[in-house]
């Protein structure tokens, strides 16, 4: 932490104060002295320091008595500081409890709380950024966490109270414990201790859990009397327990194995008597119910002629039920017969009817189709001149523009076609040549569609026939272009290749030996060849050149096809344009005929007015003929219903006769097989009195009899069997042995169950003390666990825990740092620190004690026995040195400035020199130290300075000077 900028407002007697502490970086050293007279609240700087971060006071001002005495209501109590810490810069504002004015009163005196906020910035000057916080706990904790102190360890630490320096120096090692552990950061150690601690005490828990519950095992087995003695004792946790219990559960398997045995005889003998005891009972039902039987057949035997005279009563009534459904059928067909007689005379007469109807209606029918036959001639004439003779006329119309817009062949015939006007006003000829005259427009006009169609065909053909022409053209063109290019370059390719090959073999000349071209051996030009064939490019060259002539040969085929094309397509344009002239003069020919037809046989005032007659001449007798036919039509499906209908009923006639005459002779059939002479009336005279349901009430009666005289003959017949050569058993005596042996065998068997339970839970009981007896034996993690555990936490040789120990090498090299560095120096050589050997009683008594080693009498000291001066050197040193062991620490809190109030008016003039060089080489390397004193030597030898003078009234002034 490096302070920047603190700003106090009635804050003790600063009314408004502001020291910026940059100003102390700019030259070489960063050491500046705080001086000024007795009270004028140098002290106070501190103060505000310590409350800003902490918001706490000192042990003798609280907060709230920190505002100024001055101050009046309307004046507010604040300090603003702003520091730096790892790169990083923050501000802390914080306001006290205080009284001032009220909102809405201004004599009027009110408590407003404490506030406070805590921001990171952007610079020392710069806006907020990151989380801001405004509640006094989320400030608290913000800024220790950021620190890594207490409010109690920064004075100890970073500012030295004045009389309050030696406190770290003698502290015990609890104290010291915790101010390092937050300058160090050990406390990562501290958490692992007690994360061990915790996993031990949960272990060692379960452990007792598991001896608890294996005392209770074997507390709970139930031991026979032989088992428990002066000798042994099977409840106590130990081995011997173990081996009892398993010898215990193999007895009482063999004591439930006998038991079983004994069970399975018993049974046995149950299942004798049981079945002994069901014998008898089912002879002793067997002899009773063979009496009764007897007693039914004697009553049915009473009944006998009764049944007689009932079964010759149902055997007589039995044929007239035979005969119950054909004369039933026989009567109602009797019935429709007649119904269908009467229906028969009615429809015959409505057919007479209908039939004069049909005939009235055929001789009025047959006069309208001879009057619509006779105007079938002019009907055709309408038609001629509605639907063919006009149409042909207005399609010969628009067939002409069609053919002037094909384009200028039609043009060219300079042939006038006959205008609407000719053909309205010229003279209509006789019928008979009009209709001539039709037939020969109407072949014109299919001519003329024909020859349009093959023409449209044809001007499609000649400008797909032009297109491609074009564009083969085109094509032929820039091919012949680029065939053109390439063969200049082939030519000149091969021209380069004779250079190389005359080189090459101007190359290969040898004197005396003949020439390859010319046979010579003289070779008078070789010595002034000047260029050199590479064989390389004269490779490359071959290449190129193949290359280049197989791409002219391509291209040289590409155009002849492209010319061969360009010659197809131009005559075949040519061809079309011959074709497409001769179509159209042709088309001009049959138009200028239709005309002329047109001309002749359309546009007279007699046609129009023939027209219009013959119309409603058509029209009033196709609606007469219409109606005839509809009449006829109705009268025809009328008569033809009405005779299917009299057919329909003369067939069910037939059909009933038929039906009556097969009736008839089945019952007569009947009849005659059952021997009963009686007449078809005598018959159904009977059956319209027969009771069916009384007959079969009277033969369900015979047939329950027989069936009940059969089953108890029968069930006599079987217990008379069954109970030969036998007497009555004495049921009693048969029963009370079966319960005897029931008796015994449930006993028994309740007697094994409990064998068998307890068998079961002693086996149980063995399985978890086993388990729990190798769990106990085995467990290698927990007695590791334990003696790591013991280790840390101080049950150790030097009775010193796991943090301990790391701050106690922490601080030995704290107190090496300050012999090499400082308390030689400004003890001139006679003290050194060294870390306090007495080993405790017990853990974290000692381990962080300091002594002083006293050269001028060869003995360790105690702090405790140092002088003022001598505590004070002592003090600074380890201060200093913590400072720079902790800034080298990753982890550690940075502590990047010191502030020593008073102390050193207690030195002698060369110890007070030595400690102002100690401390402007520190403020040389970078460090902000401040100092308060008004030791004179000191206000000469420090050149940067704060003076702060009272102005009357309680009030203060600070300034800044430089020497």
């Amino acid at each position: 932490m490096r302070p920047l900028k603190i700003e106090m407002n009635y804050f003790g007697p600063h009314s408004h104060s502001v020291i910026d502490f940059t100003q102390f970086n700019q030259g070489e050293s960063s050491l500046f002295l705080i001086s000024g007279d007795t009270g004028a609240g140098k002290t106070t700087l501190f103060d505000a320091m310590t409350y800003a971060l902490f918001g706490e006071g000192t042990s003798s001002r609280q907060p709230k008595a920190m505002r100024s005495d001055f101050a009046d209501g309307s004046q507010v109590t604040e300090v603003i500081f702003t520091f730096e810490h790892n790169g990083k810069f923050y501000r802390v504002n914080r306001k006290p409890e205080q009284d001032s004015f009220g909102a809405r009163s201004k004599d009027k005196l009110v408590t407003r709380k404490t506030e406070q906020t805590f921001s990171e910035l952007s610079d020392i000057d710069g806006q907020e950024t990151g989380n801001a916080y405004s509640k006094k706990n989320e400030v608290d904790t913000a800024v220790q966490e950021l620190l890594g102190l207490t409010a109690e360890q920064f004075r100890q630490i970073i500012l030295l109270p004045q009389n309050d320096f030696r406190k770290f120096l003698s502290a015990k090692s609890d104290s010291k414990e915790a101010i390092l552990r937050n300058l160090f950061g050990t406390e990562l150690y501290s958490r692992f201790t007690l994360s061990l601690k915790e996993r031990y005490k949960e272990a060692s828990k379960t452990r007792e859990s598991d001896e608890h519950e294996l005392a209770g095992v074997l507390k709970n087995v139930s031991w026979p009397e032989s088992y428990n003695n002066d000798e042994t004792d099977p409840t106590l946790v130990n081995e011997e327990s173990l081996i009892m219990l398993e010898k215990l559960v193999i007895e009482k398997k063999d004591a439930y194995k006998e038991l079983e045995k004994k069970v399975e005889s018993v049974e046995k003998d149950w299942q004798k008597s049981d079945s002994a005891w069901q014998a008898g009972k089912d002879l002793t039902i067997a002899f009773n119910r063979l009496t009764e039987v007897a007693s039914q057949l004697a009553t049915l035997e009473e009944n006998k002629d009764q049944m007689t005279e009932l079964k010759a009563s149902v055997a007589e009534k039995s044929w007239l039920a035979e005969l119950v459904s054909p004369v039933s059928t026989y009567i109602k067909t009797k019935q429709n017969q007649e119904l269908t007689k009467s229906a028969i005379v009615a429809s015959e007469k409505e057919v007479a009817e209908a039939r004069e109807e049909l005939t009235a209606r055929q001789t009025k029918f047959k006069l309208a189709e001879t009057n619509h036959e006779n105007l079938t001639a002019a009907e055709q004439r309408v038609n001629e001149l509605r639907g063919t003779l006009i149409p042909n006329a207005k399609e010969l119309a628009k067939l002409s523009e069609e053919l002037i817009n094909l384009g200028a062949g039609l043009q060219a015939t300079e042939i006038q076609l006959p205008s609407e006007s000719t053909i309205k006003t010229e003279n209509s000829s006789t019928p008979a040549e009009q209709k001539r005259l039709i037939t020969e427009l109407e072949q014109i006009l299919r001519q003329a569609r024909e020859q349009m169609s093959v023409l449209s065909s044809l001007s499609s053909a000649k400008e797909e026939t032009v297109t491609d022409y074009e564009s083969v053209q085109k094509q032929l063109h820039e091919s012949k272009r680029f065939y053109e290019t390439k063969q200049e370059e082939a030519m000149l390719l091969l021209a380069n290749r004779r250079e190389l090959m005359v080189l090459q073999l101007q190359a290969e000349l040898v004197e005396g030996e003949a020439c390859l071209v010319c046979g010579s051996k003289e070779h008078p030009t070789a010595d002034g060849i000047h260029g050199k064939a590479d064989e390389g490019a004269l490779a490359a060259s071959f290449e190129k050149i193949d290359r280049t002539q197989k791409e002219v040969a391509a291209l040289q085929e590409k155009c002849q096809s492209l010319e061969e094309a360009f010659n197809k397509l131009k005559r075949e344009s040519q061809r079309l344009t011959r074709e497409l002239e001769k179509r159209q003069a042709e088309v001009v020919v049959l138009f200028e005929q239709g005309y002329q037809l047109t001309s002749r046989c359309v546009g007279s005032e007699i046609l129009t007015s023939e027209l219009s007659k013959l119309e409603s001449q058509v029209k009033q007798t196709q609606l007469e003929y219409n109606e005839a036919k509809d009449q006829l039509q109705k009268a025809e499906k009328q008569h033809e219903l009405l005779a299917a209908e009299l057919k329909r009923y003369r067939d069910t006639k037939l059909s009933v006769e038929a039906e009556i005459v097969e009736l008839k002779g089945l019952i007569e059939k009947t009849m005659l097989q059952q021997s009963k002479q009686l007449s078809i009336e005598e018959l159904v005279a009977k059956v319209q009195t027969f009771d069916h349901q009384e007959m079969l009430r009277q033969s369900q009666q015979v047939l329950q009899y027989e069936d009940e005289l059969t089953r108890l003959s029968q069930e006599e017949n079987d217990l008379r069997t069954k109970t030969a050569k036998q007497t009555r058993p004495d049921l009693v005596e048969l029963e009370e042995t079966r319960l005897a042996f029931e008796q015994e065998k449930t006993d028994l068997s309740k007697i094994c169950g409990q064998e068998e339970e307890r068998l079961e839970t002693t086996k149980q009981s063995l399985s978890r003390v086993q388990a729990l007896w190798s769990k106990l034996n085995t467990d290698a993690d927990y007695q590791e666990l334990s003696r790591l555990t013991q280790a840390v936490s101080g049950n150790n040789q030097l009775n010193l825990t796991l943090e301990r120990y790391v701050l106690q090498a922490f601080l030995i090299e704290v107190l090496n740092y300050a012999n090499q560095h400082y308390i030689g120096q400004l003890s001139n050589g006679r003290y050194r620190f060294e870390l306090k050997q007495e080993k405790a009683s017990r853990a974290n008594q000692t381990g962080l004690e300091i002594d002083i080693f006293d050269y001028n009498t060869n003995e360790v000291r105690s702090t405790d026995t140092l002088s003022g001066g001598e505590s004070f050197i002592a003090a600074l040193s380890i201060a200093l040195s913590l400072a720079e062991v902790v800034q080298g620490k990753s982890g550690g809190v940075s502590i990047d400035a010191l502030f020593i109030d008073e102390g050193f008016g207690s030195l002698d003039q060369e110890t007070l020199d030595q400690a102002i060089t100690v401390l402007e080489e520190i403020g040389n390397s970078g460090r902000m130290v401040g100092v308060i004193s008004h030791v004179t030597e000191m206000k000469q030898r420090i050149g940067q300075q704060l003076i702060i003078t009272k102005t009357g009234n309680g009030q203060s002034v600070v300034e800044s000077k430089t020497l």
